[in-house]
């Protein structure tokens, strides 16, 4: 009867575990359709959605994912670059550490998770620019008026470019240095932000 009531336990353990995985497919899901709605709004509208319904989504999300990442759970590629993406939507610099850590355990689990290597970089910059520093990897775009025309434009702000090589941003699914001058570029001549992050996001 002992034995039967732990086998039930672990059986039971085992399911919670599974569930717990799978939802973090489901938050990312919800975590990237939150943001898709943004490009869809006025832009007097998008401060008021970010603040009202984007942000206070991303806290929930975030303190579910780590409260499922508290429990031992065996995670594959894509459940962990799940994790780490919405953890990368927090807040503070704690957050981006875990996500850094999440991404790199995904591309652990799947050495040609090409998203899971970015997302180890882009969480580092994120985190080195909430711990103060500058950024390294050139994937944190804020946005600035345009010098002499009237909007605004993304760009690439407190970025040490000495710290890598071409051949370690690749590695990362980077463009090399000339192709991110061409990219900000080109963004700079279009006065919608939305369609500026799409060629910001284009690959070759």
């Amino acid at each position: 009867m002992y034995k039967k009531s732990v086998v039930t336990l672990l059986a039971m353990q085992l399911i919670t575990a599974n569930a717990s995985a799978s939802e973090l497919l489901k938050l990312l899901d919800d975590d990237q359709k939150i943001r898709e709605v943004i490009y869809t709004l006025p832009k007097e509208k998008v401060k008021e959605y970010i603040n009202n319904v984007m942000l206070p989504a991303d806290k929930i999300r975030k303190e579910r994912v780590i409260e499922i990442m508290t429990k031992p759970v065996d995670l594959n590629a894509d459940e962990y670059f799940a994790a780490a993406m919405i953890m990368q939507h927090g807040s503070t610099a704690k957050d981006a550490k875990l996500a850094m850590e999440y991404a790199r355990n995904a591309v652990i689990k799947n050495p040609n998770h090409d998203s899971a290597k970015w997302l180890t970089c882009a969480a580092e910059d994120r985190y080195l620019n909430r711990s103060g520093k500058a950024q390294i990897w050139g994937t944190q775009l804020s946005r600035k008026k345009h010098a002499t025309k009237d909007y605004e434009i993304l760009y690439l702000d407190n970025f040490d470019r000495a710290q890598k090589t071409d051949q370690q941003r690749k590695n990362c699914n980077l463009p090399s240095y000339a192709e991110i001058n061409k990219k900000l570029a080109k963004m700079a001549e279009i006065p919608s932000r939305s369609e500026q992050m799409k060629v910001w996001k284009e690959v070759k």
